[in-house]
């Protein structure tokens, strides 16, 4: 599942499974866990910021 669906949702899933892991680990680790860019996780991370109230 994880490889297979997209990156929002690679992404999505590992912040629900994994809630405070983003403070404690280089995001080169988890960039590579999910098998994106450093850059497309930083995107990933814009889009769910604005997304917030």
């Amino acid at each position: 599942m994880l490889m297979s669906a997209p990156a929002i949702e690679r992404n999505e899933h590992f912040i629900q499974s994994y809630p405070d892991i983003f403070q404690r680990i280089p995001q080169r680790m988890i960039v590579s866990y999910l098998g994106i860019t450093p850059q497309a996780l930083s995107m990933l991370r814009a889009e769910i910021a604005g997304n917030s109230p």
